[in-house]
C-alpha cells in the first residue's frame, strides 16, 4: 500500500506521507509500532527513527520504490 501510494503521486510531502501512513494502519490493523518499524528497518536498518513521513518525503522518489520493492520480495 505505501507503495502505491508514493507512485501515485507525483511529489512528496511529509504530511501527506504521515497521514497516508495512519490511514494503512486503521484499514489494515496493523500495530503503530509494526508499521514504523518495519519502515525504519527497511529505509535505516533501526527499529526506530524520525517521523517517517518528513523522512522519506526527502529521499528521492524513485530511491523510496525500488527499495519498497526490494524489500517486499
Amino acid at each position: 500500500m505505501v507503495l502505491e501510494y508514493i507512485k501515485s503521486v507525483d511529489v512528496l510531502d511529509g504530511q501527506d506521507l504521515h497521514s497516508k501512513f495512519h490511514d494503512i494502519k486503521e484499514k489494515t490493523g496493523i500495530s503503530p509500532r509494526d508499521l514504523f518499524s518495519a519502515l525504519y528497518i527497511s529505509f535505516l536498518g533501526k527499529e526506530s527513527g524520525p517521523k517517517a513521513g518528513w523522512f522519506l518525503s526527502v529521499l528521492d522518489k524513485k530511491f523510496l520504490e525500488k527499495r519498497l520493492k526490494e524489500v517486499i520480495k
